[in-house]
């Protein structure tokens, strides 16, 4: 939320965006992307704790995110904001996707302890993960928080019961589902995209990618304080890693796609999001291995 109105903030004020047109945008680029952070981790082997803060704070923040994408986008479409719906939307959207996540998780642990084989495990998976989705949004939860903590009680059964054959299977098969569906991802939007407008949108592209990661800092660097003052702080090396580490990816371009053709700034808005996650990629998906090193946080 602290990163989420900060950065509007800036973009509404460098961008020239209206105010709720900057909110979408900056809900848009909360979304991070760890993929390829994770894979930096398991190269160079960074603390356990790190690697944990960072993933469960991008899966649980991702779900917070679409959520606040959703509000977002409303306002726009409607041109005023209600408040306390939207407080009583969003908190609905996240405790049921709490709940409905755990119950799809229950029901999945309970059929990856019974396949028979390796392939059925790979078949059964996505069909929980998408009746967990389906339901979570018929009933209006936030379905990546739903999968995630689904995905959370499927990995710890998985672990706990399953010999290490099945547990390598079912994660190489879910690595190649999301290679997939990154590469498919990045062809729509490509596709709706033309030179001329990214050569338009190269200087507010710029200034999202300052705007985001000013607020990523503010975010980062006062609740790690905060945490600080009651005794249960972070080194100052990682906090500069989570800022650092603030890639964008797949997520946030699948979110801007999704939002309604007729809204406004739409062209903008996919324009802006592909820019910038093209910068976050370049400048710091591709040096994050050396940045690590620099920072001596690396082989810790």
């Amino acid at each position: 939320a602290i990163s989420h109105v900060a950065s509007a903030t800036l973009a509404a004020w460098e961008i020239g965006l209206p105010f709720a047109v900057a909110l979408l945008l900056a809900a848009v680029l909360a979304i991070t992307d760890t993929v390829s952070v994770l894979l930096a981790f398991r190269i160079v082997r960074v603390p356990h704790k790190l690697a944990a803060i960072m993933e469960g704070e991008s899966l649980f923040n991702d779900g917070t995110a679409l959520v606040l994408v959703t509000v977002c986008a409303t306002v726009v479409m409607h041109g005023y904001a209600d408040p306390p719906a939207f407080a009583r939307m969003l908190l609905g959207a996240i405790v049921a996707g709490l709940l409905l996540g755990a119950v799809g998780g229950t029901v999945g642990a309970f059929v990856v302890r019974h396949a028979p084989d390796g392939l059925a495990l790979c078949l059964a998976s996505p069909v929980a993960v998408f009746a967990t989705s389906l339901l979570t949004e018929h009933l209006h939860g936030s379905a990546v928080i739903a999968v995630v903590v689904a995905g959370v009680l499927v990995g710890h059964e998985m672990r706990m019961h399953l010999e290490p054959s099945r547990v390598l299977a079912l994660q190489g098969f879910w690595e190649v589902a999301a290679f997939v569906i990154n590469v498919w991802l990045f062809l729509l939007v490509g596709i709706q995209l033309s030179g001329d407008m990214l050569v338009r949108e190269a200087w507010p592209i710029l200034l999202a990618v300052v705007a985001l990661h000013a607020g990523r800092a503010v975010a980062v660097y006062v609740c790690f304080g905060a945490l600080h003052l009651s005794g249960q702080g972070v080194p100052w090396s990682w906090q500069h890693v989570m800022v650092f580490g603030n890639v964008k990816g797949a997520l946030s371009m699948a979110a801007v796609l999704a939002l309604p053709q007729d809204i406004a700034y739409r062209d903008r808005l996919i324009a802006i999001v592909f820019g910038v996650t093209l910068v976050t990629l370049l400048t710091q998906a591709l040096p994050f291995r050396r940045f690590l090193t620099w920072l001596g946080v690396a082989g810790v």
